[in-house]
């Protein structure tokens, strides 16, 4: 059942960069006029003054320069049903995961869970970011910083590492995780392959001089995320998440479905139903619960181009 549920899930977001091929050397371009027209075609000519396309019906336009609101060329991120769309400003984050795309320099990502986990991501420069996340009572606060780099074509790679306290009242408890990740793709179309390890451990003195850390889980995890664009405000995702305790002989999958509605290009809603799955070896027990889930994200900062 998990097998088939994997392989529909891989075929739902496969990304349609691997339909999408272009001759880099006669690369099409949008012209959008403040008047609203649109061209896409061959630039035959650009001057100071204007530029001539040659359109994919053979016919010819002269667009004076002082008229063009957009001059760009066609890529995968632009270009959807021979109609121009705003780039994805959100191929930073899925569903609960994130890919090896950076949040971009000076851009401020804010992202909400039924309004009170919530958390905050803030780009220092294209390759590096930092963050938090708590809740609408500080419970946890988490600190966090991220390092992207593109590292090919339309491949990318990153690493993440989060930690700080699951409680202000009590902060003997704390958190941390680190791991690696590799996204391939462009911002609309893509998928994540990741890995790493998480902790949660307290640090309780039991009357000596020094603190005692006790383990209260430690895991391994590996991911699998992808997104696909399908309109021009709708982009499907999905992720399944394998969990493992690196002590108990219990493993925890997660399968997670769903869509991201993207608004006025800085703001969108991500609506998902995420499965979880409980394995106890021991016991050969396996639990199932699925829970639907609602964010909301809020995008500041210059639109990318």
């Amino acid at each position: 059942m998990l097998n088939r549920l994997f392989l529909f899930i891989l075929y739902f977001s496969i990304p349609s960069s691997f339909l999408y091929s272009q001759n880099e050397t006669n690369k099409p371009y949008f012209i959008i006029t403040k008047d609203g027209n649109e061209y896409i075609g061959n630039v035959e000519i650009e001057t100071d003054i204007d530029v001539t396309l040659r359109l994919r019906n053979k016919e010819r336009v002269v667009v004076p320069k002082d008229d063009i609101e957009l001059f760009e060329p066609v890529t995968e991120d632009n270009f959807l049903r021979g109609k121009y769309v705003h780039p994805n400003r959100f191929a930073s984050h899925y569903l609960l995961g994130s890919s090896a795309i950076g949040t971009g320099k000076d851009q401020l990502l804010f992202n909400t869970f039924y309004g009170t986990f919530w958390t905050l991501d803030y780009g220092i420069t294209d390759n590096y970011s930092i963050g938090m996340s708590s809740d609408i009572i500080g419970m946890p606060l988490l600190l966090n910083g991220q390092a992207n780099y593109k590292v090919g074509n339309q491949m990318y790679f990153g690493a993440t590492a989060t930690a700080g306290w699951m409680s202000w009242a009590d902060p003997s408890v704390y958190f941390g995780y680190g791991g690696i990740k590799l996204t391939n793709g462009s911002r609309s179309n893509n998928y994540t392959i990741s890995g790493g390890y998480f902790s949660l451990s307290s640090s309780a003195n039991l009357g000596t001089s020094r603190p005692n850390n006790v383990s209260l889980g430690d895991f391994g995890y590996v991911n699998f995320s992808a997104m696909k664009r399908y309109t021009k405000n709708i982009y499907g995702s999905s992720e399944v998440w394998i969990l493992k305790s690196l002590y108990l002989k219990q493993s925890l999958y997660m399968i997670n479905l769903g869509m991201k509605v993207v608004r006025h290009n800085h703001s969108a809603w991500t609506f998902f139903i995420s499965t979880a799955v409980l394995y106890e070896s021991r016991r050969n027990n396996i639990n199932i619960l699925p829970i639907p889930c609602i964010s909301w994200s809020r995008k500041f900062g210059e639109e990318i181009n």
